[in-house]
């Protein structure tokens, strides 16, 4: 499988539902668009620190959550 049928088939689906269950729990775009630069940058700090010692599993749910959390930044980019 090349990486981007791995990304299509399995870090797609992952990282989308990450960011439904995210904007579930925070409350979606309009709150995304109250985050700063600073603000994105710690959130994205934070996540990627819990890689720091962790086993296989933990560092994998974390880099889904830090590419959702990414995009998220991104899609938020206009609106501040």
């Amino acid at each position: 499988m090349s990486d981007l049928e791995t990304f299509e088939t399995e870090y797609a689906p992952e990282i989308l539902a990450a960011r439904v269950k995210a904007a579930e729990q925070w409350g979606g775009p309009d709150h995304d668009a109250t985050h700063t630069y600073h603000d994105w940058g710690m959130i994205l700090t934070k996540h990627v620190a819990k890689c720091l010692d962790a086993d296989r599993e933990t560092f994998r749910r974390q880099m889904i959550k830090v590419i959702a959390i990414a995009f998220d930044a991104l899609d938020a980019l206009p609106r501040f």
